[in-house]
């Protein structure tokens, strides 16, 4: 009997270390897409094509770049290699491990990045402004809202699905629920292009009234487990999208669930992509938008019951409505609401005065107007994918 005792106890702390550290993959990991351009690049190929002789010249350029710094620091090197494009790549890889690869996308060069925790992302903030906004600077580039404009959804950024659900499905459920129905976000905060990145309250009703029922269903365990949702959305939800010119549709979604639905990725390449998102302007935005994500779902965490849905279309709230919208987004999560004060354009700055009367201990508005506003005031969104 002691024997069974001590040999129950060896295994329930095994069991414990292993789930703590396996199954619970908690905290989330983002990727970042990070998009860089100029003038020559934006009239040059076509608004589809993956790579062209001037975005290939500017990925070298960087690529140079950074084997200078490589060589010059020591501490990470430069590796050729072919993306699913068959297009060249080069990966630059440190010395911890951590890495980022330099690419082409239409009109850009793109900076895919490690997924990472918002702990190693804070870690890792310097070298992510030196090498990779840095390098572009230094190879004639710069961050490609101020050649698209700062509506173009362009900055996606990838939640590793297993680290960010932890295999809960009632998450992924409230998580697909709370984007569809702050669909403002996407509409005028963090981007405005909807022939990219469109809310599900932009589809049509018939694709509207699908994902009620789909939401109903798994409510009521007729659809059970996270991929068997993420199918369900992206067959009956996903079919069609807003610019009727672009495929896949299932891919051009704001909260675009392919890489769970696709057989090809394993586990621990599952995303969920975040699309409505411009390109960054720095490090730290990213790390500001990366943290607001992690907070949204601690908050989802702590609030489990079944949100209900509530879809509202962006274009038909007015300023006010969508900065209030916004405002009770960042701050129910715990987050000030200062940070996040640069995603308003000029006009929506005002409507923050009501706010602030309303809650004074919370929002002090002047420090907003001078945190870094960067306002929705650019070129219309160009409508490249």
């Amino acid at each position: 009997m002691r024997l069974h005792s001590r040999l129950c106890q060896k295994i329930g702390a095994a069991c414990f270390l292993l789930f703590s550290q396996t199954c619970f993959a908690w905290p989330p990991t983002f990727g970042a897409e990070f998009n860089f351009s100029n003038f020559t690049l934006l009239f040059s190929g076509g608004p589809l094509d993956v790579n062209s002789p001037e975005s290939e010249a500017a990925r070298d350029r960087i690529m140079e770049v950074m084997r200078s710094v490589c060589r010059d620091r020591g501490d990470c090197s430069v590796l050729k290699s072919r993306n699913h494009y068959d297009v060249t790549t080069y990966r630059v890889k440190y010395s911890d491990g951590w890495w980022f690869e330099i690419g082409t996308d239409p009109k850009v060069v793109e900076m895919q990045t490690a997924p990472s925790t918002l702990e190693e992302l804070e870690r890792h903030r310097d070298r992510i402004q030196t090498d990779i906004f840095g390098s572009a600077e230094k190879a004639g580039l710069q961050d490609a809202s101020k050649i698209f404009g700062s509506g173009w959804a362009g900055g996606h950024i990838h939640v590793g699905a297993s680290s960010a659900l932890d295999g809960d499905a009632r998450l992924f459920r409230n998580f697909l629920v709370d984007s569809a129905n702050h669909a403002e976000l996407g509409a005028g905060i963090f981007s405005n292009d909807w022939s990219n990145a469109p809310p599900i309250a932009a589809l049509p009703e018939k694709n509207q009234a699908n994902f009620l029922k789909i939401v109903q269903d798994f409510d009521q365990d007729k659809i059970r487990g996270i991929k068997a949702l993420a199918q369900k959305i992206s067959s009956e939800v996903y079919d069609t999208t807003v610019d009727k010119k672009i495929a896949p549709p299932q891919k051009y979604q704001a909260f675009n669930v392919t890489r769970i639905v696709n057989g090809e990725f394993g586990e621990k390449e599952q995303t969920i992509e975040i699309r409505a998102m411009r390109p960054q302007a720095s490090a730290d935005e990213f790390i500001d938008e990366t943290r607001l994500i992690q907070m949204r779902l601690e908050f989802l965490r702590a609030h489990p019951d079944p949100i209900p849905v509530k879809l509202v279309n962006p274009r038909t709230l007015n300023n006010s409505e969508i900065v209030t919208r916004f405002y009770k987004y960042v701050v129910e999560t715990g987050l000030p609401f200062e940070p996040y004060a640069k995603y308003l354009n000029l006009t929506q700055l005002l409507a923050l005065q009501g706010i602030a009367q309303a809650h004074p201990e919370s929002l002090d508005v002047t420090r907003c107007v001078l945190d870094g506003i960067r306002p929705l005031n650019g070129p219309a969104p160009v409508s490249i994918h």
